[in-house]
């Protein structure tokens, strides 16, 4: 996160002139002359808005001078604006372009080599099971260990790999593997997985995943295992119940067939989960809760109940840094048959999982987890085989017990370093007694001042933010004044056009801003949080009648904006005109749009219905210059496919985002929607391919198309290469229709009349 910011710092200008961080020599200049002549000073006469022009205008001219600027933009891009004024001081002192240069190369290396050590995730966990009544009986301490350990890598944008192996060892028996996964990512919505370990569960295996819609996702897979042949199919179905719950059904079929289904909700304060499995001689049922009671601590209960079994854990952990954390669990585990499973004819001890040493255990225990980073240490403690009520009272009592008296009276580093300075004289037991008398005396003296001071420490800098947002506040005030004519000339022109025209715009607190949605009310109180910032939208509205803002650049940055409420989540609110019809639209981030690093949104494309993150809308509106178009109109587009798979291959998707040929219907809008589309493939394909035998014109149906956006399949044969004919065979309804089938489907009841 705090690279994340850092990054963003170094965009200030770029947010300044509304320009994308990749924006080309030319894009820059225009933008610069747009807005010197909105701010020059020469235009306004009267001295105070003559004062405010001077100093926006300084601005503009600084942020052009450096953008301009081949060096220093790439010094600026790097090291942010202290690099500029001191010269990359960060570094050693650089003179001449040369040195500059040499840095920056050196610096783009270090940022890569940065960039590839990110790509590697290690993880790993380390279990060692230590069992009282086994030392106490003459035994070991340490019963059993396991050890797991792997490491994800992006291999590119698309594809993934992950590596991992296990160890265990169990009195006096152990086994390990070893285990790979490359995954690749087919599209937008779908993935493919190819699983393969050897070791004790030697197997091979293939699994896809693919969003069903924007709320539900399936997974299958099929695997088998080398050791005897034999094969087990898995199937997995999520689906979102709510903005906090999700649902899941998971089938598996094979050598230990079963069912389970679970549900998961999850807020800022709470989650829990539960999960019910059914298979070939087996029962399960498992409740988990957590409630955090602060930023830094937290508690929890598990509960699990099966064929023969009953397990409860309650237990609570605590953030010791910004990675390390530690947890305490109580476990009380029921075992309804004998404690020791009779070895089933046919196997040995070396196909047990390698987990097996961390399996559910008869009696009383403690279990210990410490966390840093991608890293876990297990410690299971066996207590007492028998359970005994007052032995379990007093395991959970008097831990609990002693963390809260240790959390109340725990002594700040700098206290204690104090403390242990002062010495502690004389006898081992006058020393615990000093020490003692030295904790109640910080528990009633010092830290009440602790708390004070911090509380003061607040309250100045929220002193300090509010008197940085008034400042910001005055300045966002006297930028909008300048930008006044100008926006309400704009606003004019695309009235009269029936272009877009921003009617109001709010930027600020999320929650205030999302009040809005739930009311129906439209009304809104002034509050500090939230600025109006109609006037600097409609300003940034272009000729063609559409808004950008660019991705990466943080919009308080632009002139007019301003952070009214630093350190918490932000949303902009719009309410526009286009077309004579009127529209609503948040943006913040949630709905795929990034806060505060918004990707180029035109409100435009909001109104028809198409989404950001769709690359055929981006196409459909000519927000992109990546595609060139074949034909366009105020109903579709068309262009050749990026991926070909004939010897000519268009798309024709329609302007108006519809996800698939599911969402249409027996309308006549519908109908002639798909027919245009035929229609200018067909006269494409007579142009451009006259000399082509056979033409096929279609629609793949979900889930085996490979983007959300209602697109039109226009092929003059031959496929190319042969092998890619098998995509367009027809699997019922789940293949690939032909375009005059799919119209005898949606064709409107009266035409049959």
């Amino acid at each position: 996160m705090e690279d994340r910011n850092e990054s963003q710092d170094n965009r200030e200008l770029y947010a300044l002139l509304n320009l994308s961080p990749e924006a080309s020599d030319e894009e820059i200049r225009r933008a610069y002359r747009q807005w010197a002549q909105a701010y020059h000073p020469d235009k306004y006469q009267a001295p105070h808005m003559k004062d405010i022009a001077t100093e926006n205008f300084q601005r503009i001219c600084q942020a052009y001078e450096v953008l301009s600027d081949p060096h220093k933009r790439q010094i600026y891009d790097i090291y942010g604006m202290e690099g500029l004024i001191s010269g990359l001081e960060l570094g050693p002192k650089l003179h001449g372009a040369e040195e500059i240069k040499a840095e920056l190369e050196r610096l783009k290396r270090m940022k890569e080599q940065e960039k590839i050590a990110a790509h590697f995730l290690p993880s790993g966990t380390i279990l060692a099971n230590i069992s009282l009544p086994s030392y106490l009986d003459g035994g070991g301490l340490l019963q059993g260990m396991a050890m797991t350990s792997e490491i994800q890598s992006h291999l590119s944008k698309r594809n993934a790999c992950t590596i991992g192996g296990n160890l265990a060892v169990n009195g006096g028996e152990g086994g390990g593997a070893a285990n790979a996964v490359f995954r690749h990512q087919l599209s937008e919505v779908s993935s493919l997985e190819f699983v393969a370990s050897v070791g004790l569960r030697a197997l091979i295996g293939v699994q896809t995943t693919r969003n069903l819609s924007s709320h539900s996702a399936a997974t299958m897979g099929v695997a088998m295992s080398l050791r005897d042949g034999s094969l087990n199919l898995s199937n997995l179905w999520t689906r979102q119940l709510s903005e906090t719950a999700s649902g899941h059904i998971e089938l598996n079929l094979g050598s230990q067939s079963s069912i389970a289904v679970g549900w998961q909700k999850k807020d800022q304060r709470r989650t829990a989960s539960g999960e019910l499995k059914f298979g070939t001689g087996l029962f399960e049922a498992a409740v988990h809760c957590t409630h955090r009671f602060s930023p830094k601590s937290l508690g929890c209960i598990v509960g699990r109940v099966g064929s023969s079994s009953l397990e409860i854990e309650v237990g609570g952990g605590r953030k010791l840094s910004k990675f390390s954390s530690v947890r305490w669990l109580y476990i009380i585990g029921i075992q309804a048959g004998p404690r020791a499973k009779k070895a089933v004819p046919g196997t040995n001890s070396s196909t047990r999982s390698p987990n097996s040493c961390g399996k559910r255990m008869q009696g009383i225990s403690w279990k210990f987890e410490l966390y840093r980073g991608g890293q876990k240490i297990i410690f299971p403690i066996l207590l007492t085989r028998h359970l005994n009520p007052v032995f379990a009272t007093g395991a959970f009592v008097i831990p609990t017990s002693l963390y809260f008296v240790l959390k109340d009276s725990l002594v700040p580093p700098r206290a204690m370093i104090s403390m242990e300075k002062g010495g502690c004289g004389g006898s081992h037991t006058s020393g615990r007694g000093h020490f003692r008398s030295q904790a109640v005396a910080f528990k009633l003296l010092i830290k009440p001042y602790y708390l004070r001071r911090n509380k003061q420490k607040a309250l100045e800098e929220e002193k300090k933010s509010s008197t940085q947002v008034k400042e910001a506040m005055a300045a966002v005030e006297k930028a909008q004044k300048l930008q006044q004519n100008v926006a309400n000339r704009k606003r004019n022109r695309q009235l009269e056009t029936g272009g877009l025209v921003i009617m109001r715009a709010l930027y600020g607190n999320q929650i205030i801003l999302d009040n809005l949605k739930s009311s129906s009310e439209t009304s809104f109180e002034s509050t500090s949080d939230v600025i109006d910032v109609t006037i600097p939208l409609n300003f940034l509205v272009n000729d063609s009648g559409q808004l950008k803002l660019h991705e990466g650049v943080k919009k308080s940055g632009i002139m007019g904006f301003c952070d009214p409420c630093p350190g918490r989540p932000k949303e902009l609110y719009v309410e526009y005109v286009y077309a004579g019809n009127q529209y609503q639209v948040w943006v913040d981030g949630i709905g795929r749009v990034p806060l505060d690093a918004i990707q180029l949104v035109t409100l435009g494309q909001i109104m028809a219905g198409a989404t950001p993150s769709c690359v055929f809308c981006a196409i459909a509106t000519k927000s992109t210059s990546d595609n060139a178009l074949l034909h366009s109109d105020d109903k579709v587009v068309a262009f050749q496919d990026i991926n070909p798979s004939a010897f000519r291959h268009y798309l024709v998707v329609p302007v108006a985002h519809i996800p698939t040929v599911k969402d249409l219907q027996r309308k006549t809008d519908d109908y002639s929607l798909v027919n245009h589309m035929l229609e200018v493939g067909k006269t494409l394909l007579l142009r451009d391919a006259p000399q082509s035998q056979q033409y096929r014109f279609g629609f793949h149906q979900p889930p085996l198309n490979t983007v959300n956006h209602l697109h039109l399949h226009c092929l003059a044969l031959p496929y190319t290469p042969r092998w890619r004919s098998i995509k367009y065979l027809s699997f019922g309804p789940v293949g690939f229709i032909e375009a005059e089938k799919l119209l005898e489907k949606i064709k409107p009841l009266s035409t049959f009349q």
